[in-house]
């Protein structure tokens, strides 16, 4: 699964456990599949935090700095451009 597939399984996830919070009637079988839920939303959320960090946020970074290299050298006159 790529990582942005994992991050809509995620969200999915999430609506889920907010969707059961909602829901709650108070009863102990109620709660613990809550419980089990939220747990199983923070786990999958930190590995998918890790390969965020190891896939796409190098690639974001590399791209913002591509960015930022074509636009100072669109605004830098040719006569300051290195030889």
């Amino acid at each position: 699964m790529t990582v942005i597939e994992e991050g809509m399984a995620l969200e999915d996830l999430k609506i889920e456990l907010l969707t059961d919070i909602a829901g709650d009637d108070g009863t102990d079988s109620m709660r613990g599949d809550i419980s089990a839920k939220r747990k199983q939303f923070v786990e999958k959320l930190d590995l998918w935090k890790e390969q965020y960090d190891r896939h796409v946020g190098p690639l974001l970074e590399e791209a913002a700095a591509a960015v930022v290299v074509a636009v100072q050298d669109a605004f830098t006159p040719p006569s300051l451009w290195p030889p």
